[in-house]
């Protein structure tokens, strides 16, 4: 099976100006860059994009899909990493970078990750081996005797040919090519609402893996309250049979929304490399308000891999 890789990853921020005051329902001009190996490395991406923020000061942008000023998000490498992330923000719409924040991608979105791990399809035959060496030659044959004096005798019989040594083994052949995609599996509806207890939130799936394979994870769903709610945190989590819950990557945290107001959220992760077996997979959360409640669809793809 082949999967095509959406050249984009979701990212979220709340805008304060200098004197730490939300910048609400306003247009903002932001400078997004990839930087490789540290917080000073290079950047092998950069971006701009002018979003607008919501009453809370969020704005919610796809890396990706903005004027690109360098570089190209198709042609970074994710297993050279580590990867940051640096945002720069002039607060007024502008290009007057201000507030600038820089932090680690911790786990790399699945299609970004998937299409540079392989796929289903086996991979090449090895090289051929080395030709074996020749044989050695065979010994000369007799040369034949001389006939008697006067009438020339008939010539002597013309020695054997040496026997041809034999062919030298063939070489084995190369190894398998890895394989990149084993499964994958969608599901999609409205889920538990969040509460004090950290439990599964939306829509989850049941995936089956092998020893050492890993799954990636792709999350979406819209969150709200009627009286308006705070507190929320999630992460991408798994759990085997008669397990805890366990949580994977950095998650989003201190979520909130005003009242009637629903807000889509999406969140990317990968899990693994895991034991063999069978785990319920989703994303976790847990929040100290109870006003949760304004919560709707849900949607979920997880993708074993090699």
């Amino acid at each position: 099976m082949q999967a095509q890789a959406p050249e984009a990853m979701s990212y979220q921020a709340v805008i304060r100006d200098v004197n730490n005051v939300l910048v609400s329902n306003s247009t903002v001009g932001m400078r997004i860059s990839i930087l490789q190996g540290s917080v000073n490395g290079s950047a092998v991406y950069v971006e701009t994009q002018t979003p607008g923020s919501n009453a809370n000061g969020l704005v919610s942008i796809q890396i990706g899909e903005g004027n690109v000023v360098t570089g190209s998000i198709s042609d970074i490498d994710w297993v050279v990493g580590p990867y940051f992330i640096k945002t720069e923000t002039d607060p007024t719409g502008g290009t007057n970078y201000t507030i600038t924040g820089t932090s680690q991608l911790l786990s790399v979105p699945y299609a970004l990750y998937a299409k540079t791990s392989g796929s289903s399809t086996p991979g090449p035959a090895g090289p051929a081996g080395a030709t074996g060496a020749t044989g050695p030659a065979g010994p000369a044959g007799a040369t034949g005797a001389t006939g008697p004096a006067g009438p020339a005798g008939p010539a002597g019989p013309a020695g054997a040919t040496g026997a041809t040594g034999p062919a030298g083994p063939a070489g084995s052949a190369g190894p398998q090519g890895a394989t990149g995609i084993v499964s994958v599996q969608t599901a999609s509806g409205a889920g538990a609402d969040p509460s004090a207890t950290l439990s599964f939130i939306g829509p989850t799936t049941t995936v089956t893996v092998e020893a050492n394979q890993r799954i990636i994870v792709i999350f979406d769903r819209a969150l709200g309250s009627f009286t308006g709610a705070n507190s929320l945190d999630i992460w991408v989590a798994y759990q085997a049979e008669d397990a805890s819950i366990q949580l994977t990557g950095g998650g989003i945290f201190s979520l909130q929304v005003p009242a009637n107001t629903r807000v889509p959220i999406g969140i990317n992760g990968v899990i693994g490399p895991l034991a063999a077996g069978t785990y319920t997979v989703g994303v976790a959360g847990s929040t100290s308000s109870p006003n949760w409640n304004n919560n709707e669809w849900g949607a979920i793809t997880t993708i074993v891999t090699n």
